[in-house]
């Protein structure tokens, strides 16, 4: 019965967080916020909104008489299609070429579907900062490495603190780029596979090198990458920074033709 949800409980207001046991199932969402789940494969917190459904691992452990929960994310207007990850990949390499790091969105909108967004950002060689877009519109914020690998910083852990889809493209100039996603809910981090996000086939997915999967022995080897300002850099969200920098702001279908603002 593992795959069973418990009725919802009814008593008193709905708390902004709420804390449940899966003792039949995975218990219903109560907290309008989110939900601390112990179950018999550990604690994890799940979280939704209008775009996402997750269940993000906090604690593992093996506890015996409870229902497993199992990790998950859902996207609730299916997957992005292939051609916004050819346009990411085209606005990340324009912007690389010059050797700076970027940050695209993609929202939802309930007329239009998935769109790719360029929010207002001032980037540069090792990071961004950029103005977020709305919680409720944005569904995956994903940023550049250029030619460092696909990895996420201690600044992008504080950072990435919404419930949101997030992600990193980094190599791009080897034959496959590197890709690495999660989703986060507040603070909490679940890595997920390029094909839980975009809709491809088996050669889409055998043209990038995935971070779920591939293992990394070259850029563990590599000392660029045990350097931590060449590690990929990162984004913030206020920080103030040289000349060189570029000033970004607009529709990324518009931009990624060119990499102009």
């Amino acid at each position: 019965m593992s795959g069973a949800v418990e009725a919802p409980l009814v008593s008193g207001p709905q708390p902004l967080v709420e804390y449940l046991i899966a003792r039949q199932g995975v218990p219903a969402r109560r907290g309008l916020a989110y939900d601390y789940v112990v179950a018999g494969d550990g604690v994890f917190l799940a979280a939704e909104n209008e775009l996402l459904s997750v269940r993000v691992p906090v604690a593992r452990a093996r506890l015996r008489g409870l229902s497993p929960a199992y990790a998950e994310c859902s996207l609730k207007h299916g997957r992005l299609r292939f051609q916004l990850w050819e346009q990411i990949l085209a606005v990340a390499r324009d912007l690389g070429a010059a050797g700076n790091e970027v940050l695209v969105a993609i929202e939802h909108d309930t007329r239009t579907g998935y769109r790719l967004c360029l929010p207002r950002q001032v980037v540069g060689p090792t990071h961004v900062t950029y103005v977020p877009g709305s919680d409720g519109a944005v569904v995956l914020e994903l940023h550049s490495h250029h030619r460092y690998p696909a990895r996420f910083s201690a600044t992008d852990d504080a950072d990435e603190q919404r419930l949101c889809l997030y992600g990193v493209v980094g190599r791009l100039n080897d034959a496959r780029p590197h890709v690495a996603l999660r989703a986060g809910a507040y603070g909490h981090f679940l890595p997920v596979p390029w094909e839980t996000v975009f809709a491809g086939g088996p050669a889409a997915c055998a043209a990038i090198w995935d971070s779920y999967y591939d293992l990394a022995a070259g850029d563990r080897d590599d000392p660029q990458c045990r350097n931590g300002e060449a590690d990929g850099g990162s984004k913030a969200e206020e920080a103030t920074y040289g000349d060189e920098e570029l000033e970004l702001a607009g529709d990324a279908n518009e931009a990624s033709g060119n990499g102009a603002p």
